[in-house]
């Protein structure tokens, strides 16, 4: 068994019966209790029958108070009530030591301690741990969970500086002697009077707005990193004597995983079929097994964009594309034929609006089935370019080759002129294979008669709209038909997309219905967003069940684990922990048990996953592990590059085409793009 431990520490009550002091009505100082979080005992104590009316009692939880109601709190039969108790006690602790503290959106602590080791002229930065009070979450005791954030930064300038430079409507959060305020809540007059003192938090406006630098720092290892300021947290903090006065953590310290708690994925669950058999790491089997199933169309042009001044881009990108002694072109790739159209290439002038010139070299193209187009669109705007103008270009140049049912590879300029650009052709070929209807490689399960459908999100920032793509598939072999976009508050078209695909499938199977429908959600699914969709499946007389699985979009970064077995701190790959309450661990990465070792391709941390299902009864542990096991597969399905994913593809892609598709013209993808992985 591997020597995994969680980032929780165990402690008992210093206290089991407490007394607290209570008033009724507002102090400075008090907290208002609402009635699920007074003690167990008050409704006898005050002599209250009907607790549905709230009960105006505040308290500072302390016992130097001027009051007659005095109640004996017994804190393990009121959770609640020692829930808040906690969290006040800790958020104080750290107030004490004159640290940065804040309760974050969800009423985590968190603790901000200035970082020496990441600096720059114009901002401070902060390294962020987070800390949850719970209790018999993962063991049977009362927990302290101990993650850790990441960083913030905050603007060397004081708001009073910045007064007259930029508008107030670029500020979010505000760091005050200790204390983050947010500033379009408005702050507190003691703060208005002391703006030398006010100091605004880094966020994507400022950026743009101070230009100041991304801020972004590549770590090769999450594990060691974000191990290393839990344990030095940890050390510092929590295992002191003046801390453990407060919650006294078990000597032990972070709590160790139970084998009653360890599942693993199937061994087959990291097989993928490929044109000459079975293997487990695309980046090497690719080149050896070849691809499932290569393109079908019979031919193929390839035409490149590109402005005027890209020539030397376009020569180089060119001679990848048909061979060299880096790069052994895309035919000897993936058996793709490459025919250089010359005649239908476009070379455009006018490198801020190249859409008119685009447009009218386009419009003599016609959809035919016996040829098909291919464009390579060698761009000069970067990722890092800052004018919105020039990076819709890419957004607008998508639209209008899908709308004339062309595929197409956007390749940016600069890349082709990295030394390793030989290897970014790899992905290239393999998307374009995709987006060509080939298949690289698919699972190999046991076929099941099921629907697959997955919802992914996107948060636009600079509009502030969340966007959800969608995407199904007809059985359990990872091939996905269909993608759609919509802004979320469109979430009701939902039922009416599921709707449609099972009248898909039951034309497709002789109008039998799938054994069950599985979603892949990317939140926690409500009942009010179910309700549709259990409707439609009845109007449909499809009685079958809806199981839904939570995949969180990013891996999780509250419950970890960390395996003490191995020097990089990772867990194998396939490992799944049960965290309680339906939900998982699921360790997802390229830590094969192999005989034939692979390098590590990455340090992905575990993805948190909970399962629900329409019918309760049916989620045993059986299907529980089927389920989990079957996002572990659908994260090995990801055409748009060899490295290893965590996330599974009913989330990524859908998520993918959310980024994207808002940029088009009214939000719509042109028919020829709902069928076929363009978005790759």
């Amino acid at each position: 068994m591997p020597n995994l431990s969680f980032n929780i520490l165990t402690f008992d009550h210093p206290e089991p019966n407490k007394d607290f002091f209570f008033v009724t009505e507002k102090q400075e100082g008090f907290f208002p209790l609402r009635n699920f979080r007074l003690p167990a005992n008050v409704s006898e104590i005050l002599g209250i029958d009907d607790l549905e009316k709230e009960v105006p009692l505040y308290t500072n939880f302390l016992e130097d108070v001027e009051s007659d109601l005095k109640l004996t709190v017994s804190l393990e039969d009121s959770p609640e009530f020692a829930l808040h108790y906690y969290r006040t006690r800790i958020f104080d602790f750290f107030i004490q030591e004159k640290l940065i503290a804040k309760f974050n959106y969800i009423n985590d602590i968190e603790v901000w301690l200035e970082a020496k080791d990441v600096t720059d002229n114009e901002t401070t930065y902060f390294h962020k741990i987070g800390l949850r009070v719970q209790f018999a979450r993962v063991s049977d005791k009362p927990e302290l969970l101990v993650y850790y954030i990441g960083k913030s930064r905050i603007v060397n300038e004081s708001l009073a500086t910045l007064e007259n430079e930029i508008s107030t409507t670029n500020y979010k959060k505000v760091l005050y002697k200790n204390r983050v305020y947010s500033y379009q809540k408005g702050l507190p007059d003691y703060v208005l009077d002391d703006m030398e003192a006010a100091f605004p938090m880094v966020n994507y406006d400022l950026i743009n707005t101070l230009e100041l630098e991304s801020g972004f720092e590549k770590v090769e290892n999450r594990y060691i990193h974000i191990h290393k300021y839990i344990k030095g947290f940890y050390i510092k903090y929590l295992s002191t004597e003046k801390f453990r006065k407060i919650i006294p953590i078990n000597e032990e310290g972070f709590l160790k995983v139970k084998e009653v708690q360890l599942d693993h994925t199937s061994p087959e669950s990291n097989l993928l079929q490929f044109g000459n058999g079975v293997g487990v790491v695309p980046k090497k089997e690719i080149w050896r097994k070849k691809a499932f199933f290569g393109q079908p169309h019979k031919n193929l042009h390839f035409i490149f964009i590109y402005h005027k001044d890209s020539t030397a881009a376009f020569d180089k990108a060119l001679s990848y594309f048909s061979g060299n002694e880096d790069f052994k072109g895309i035919k000897g790739f993936i058996k793709v034929p490459f025919y250089h159209d010359k005649v239908n290439s476009i070379i455009y002038e006018n490198q801020e609006n190249p859409l008119p010139e685009i447009v009218e070299k386009l419009r003599p193209f016609k959809p035919t089935e016996n040829l098909k187009y291919v464009a390579i669109y060698i761009s000069p705007i970067t990722k890092e370019e800052k004018s919105k103008a020039l990076k819709e270009i890419y957004f607008k140049v998508k639209q209008l080759l899908l709308e004339s049912q062309i595929t197409s590879q956007v390749i940016e300029e600069e890349t082709i002129f990295q030394k390793d650009f030989k290897w970014s052709m790899t992905n290239i070929g393999l998307a374009l294979l995709a987006k060509l209807d080939g298949i690289p490689w698919k699972l190999k399960p046991e076929m099941e008669d099921e629907m697959i459908f997955g919802v992914g999100a996107f948060i636009n920032q600079e509009i502030g709209v969340r966007f959800l793509g969608n995407t199904f598939c007809f059985s359990n072999d990872g091939l996905f038909k269909e993608f759609e976009c919509y802004a979320e508050n469109e979430l009701f078209l939902l039922a009416g997309k599921i709707e449609m695909g099972i009248l898909n499938f039951k034309k497709r199977h002789q109008n039998k219905n799938p054994k069950r429908l599985i979603i892949h959600f990317y939140k926690t699914m409500s009942d009010k967003e179910l309700k549709p969709i259990l409707k439609a499946l009845e109007k449909l007389k499809t009685p079958i069940p809806v199981f839904v699985v939570t995949i969180n979009k990013t891996e999780s970064e509250d419950y970890l684990v960390f395996d003490e077995s191995y020097s990089d701190l990772m867990p194998e790959s396939g490992t799944i922990i049960n965290i309680g309450r339906s939900e998982y661990l699921l360790c997802n990465n390229s830590k094969y048990n192999l005989e034939d070792k692979v390098a590590l391709d990455g340090y992905h941390l575990p993805v948190k996953l909970k399962l629900s299902c329409s019918k309760p009864e049916l989620l045993t542990d059986e299907v529980a592990t089927e389920l989990i096991d079957q996002v572990y597969q659908f994260s090995r399905m990801y055409w748009k590059a060899l490295k290893q994913q965590n996330l599974p593809v009913t989330i990524k892609y859908p998520e993918m085409v959310a980024r994207i598709a808002p940029h088009f013209d009214g939000g719509i993808i042109p028919l020829y793009g709902r069928k076929n992985l363009w978005f790759l």
